[in-house]
């Protein structure tokens, strides 16, 4: 009865842990309107995306001698969506509430919202 117990237990832990994230939003995604490559990561339990280049070489040597965040605090929900971070848009120097959503390995949704209004846009990811 006891092992019948431990296995059971053991299978509901394993269950439980493939129930949580399914895939890592962690790595380089391209903005393929912004021509730009975001770097994702994770600092005590929260996400962040720092530019890390650009297309354009004026931008690109601005990125490399400054630290851009523009994810800022996005938390893990369920079934691959990130909520509660701030989204900044570097050439409007404007900050927007945002959501995240790995729809799937290679596609990030990101979608920003101003007011009654919000837009979205897939990002890519690159394979080192």
């Amino acid at each position: 009865m006891k092992s019948l117990l431990i296995i059971l237990g053991l299978t509901l832990i394993g269950q439980s842990a493939l129930a949580q994230q399914t895939g890592s939003i962690e790595g380089k995604w391209r903005d393929n309107e912004k021509n730009a490559v975001v770097l994702i990561y994770k600092q005590d339990g929260k996400y962040y995306g720092k530019l890390v280049a650009a297309d354009d070489p004026k931008k690109n040597a601005h990125i490399q001698q400054n630290t851009i965040i523009v994810l800022d605090a996005f938390e893990w929900e369920e079934d691959d969506e990130y909520c509660c971070g701030t989204l900044y848009q570097p050439e409007e120097d404007r900050r927007l509430d945002g959501s995240l959503e790995l729809l799937d390995n290679n596609t990030l949704e990101v979608t920003g919202y101003w007011g009654w209004f919000s837009g979205s846009r897939d990002w890519t990811r690159i394979k080192d």
